[in-house]
């Protein structure tokens, strides 16, 4: 129905009145349209954001694990460029330790402690006295030292600075202090017992490593060295040096005291993953009697225990026991002599990495990794 009005100014005008009218204008001025997600609408969205997360997410991971491999490979090549100028200043490898017949069954400061001048720590360096044993006095309370904890001597995959180690079990035989993920690698053709890893100069004629121990000629810690670029006669590109070494998750920062027992024949879980790598290198011994036992690979952290979760020799260490080792994934990094670092897949034959580790065996390995 159309009606007819006049408006205030007296201009005739026409009205529509009828109920349909009406309603159209109600629904478009009166009620607005709604506006926003309907709950289907927003369950979809919600989908597919999960979507992409599940999607970036080990791309992610994957970046940030190949970031923290190529930094401890970066820290690898950095010990071996320390090698190379202690080389050039002395004409011989860094001594793996340090030793005399009056200083027999004593720790001695050994090779992370002679490197360092050539990793610009000479302040640190200063700071032990390589005239008394690695563990007492001056040298103990230099490696408690938050500063004598060094990034270039851990894995970011498996820890950073400012890392110390307290005792396994309190009261136990213990020098706890800073730590390290890298070891070197020595193989020994007879088994001597401890005594070697800690004078060691006296059956060097035994050793078939790059990196040896030296005897210590004067109580002023002058060294007779022993071990040159030359004496490497399979070539420095082919002998590994240095390692990434197995530390299981539950010693991880454990130094050197005994703690719960693992077996029978361990005895006491062992864990030199405190300052003593600061004396001897954190040593990865092999002789002919177990060869099978020590350069095996670590499948991961947890690998070892049941057996043992010691990183490296120790009487009561059970055949097949791990001594190298990442918590990367699937791999560990080696360093060999002319500084560069490889990435051995952890089922790589122990036998290899025996033949890479003796200098003089004329192997030469094609295609390494």
């Amino acid at each position: 129905m159309v009606r007819t009005y006049n408006d205030r100014n007296g201009v005739e005008r026409q009205c529509d009145s009828s109920l349909k009218h009406r309603r159209l204008v109600s629904r478009s001025v009166g009620q607005p349209s709604r506006l926003g997600f309907t709950l289907v609408e927003l369950l979809v969205v919600i989908a597919i954001i999960a979507i992409l997360i599940a999607l970036l997410l080990p791309a992610v991971q994957a970046a940030r694990e190949a970031a923290r491999r190529t930094q401890c490979a970066n820290h690898m090549k950095q010990l071996g460029l320390a090698i190379h100028n202690f080389h050039n200043a002395h004409n011989a490898f860094p001594p793996a330790t340090t030793g005399n017949a009056s200083t027999r069954g004593q720790n001695r400061l050994g090779f992370f402690y002679y490197i360092l001048p050539y990793l610009e720590q000479q302040n640190l360096y200063e700071q032990f006295d390589p005239t008394l044993p690695g563990d007492v006095g001056a040298n103990l309370a230099a490696a408690l030292e938050p500063g004598a904890s060094l990034s270039v001597y851990l894995c970011p995959a498996r820890r950073s600075p400012v890392h110390l180690s307290r005792p396994a079990m309190p009261g136990g035989d213990s020098s706890p202090g800073a730590t390290s993920d890298y070891s070197i690698l020595s193989y020994v053709i007879e088994d001597h017992g401890e005594d070697w890893s800690y004078l060691g100069y006296d059956i060097i004629h035994l050793q078939r490593q790059a990196i040896k121990p030296a005897k210590q000629l004067s109580s002023i810690g002058e060294i007779q060295h022993v071990s040159r670029f030359s004496s490497v006669q399979d070539g420095l590109s082919q002998t590994a040096v240095m390692c990434e070494k197995h530390i299981h998750e539950l010693g991880l920062d454990l130094c050197c005291g005994h703690g719960v027992a693992q077996n029978a024949n361990d005895g006491a879980g062992f864990s030199r993953d405190g300052n003593t790598f600061y004396l001897h290198g954190n040593y990865f011994r092999e002789n002919t009697t177990n060869s099978s036992a020590r350069f095996r690979i670590a499948s991961g952290p947890a690998d070892g225990f049941g057996e043992t979760w010691n990183d490296f020799d120790r009487g009561g260490l059970l055949a097949g026991a791990p001594t190298i080792g990442s918590w990367h994934t699937n791999v560990v990094q080696i360093l060999f002599g002319d500084g560069s670092v490889h990435a051995f897949d952890q089922v790589t034959p122990v036998g290899l990495i025996e033949q890479l580790t003796i200098i003089d065996d004329g192997t030469v390995i094609e295609g390494l990794p």
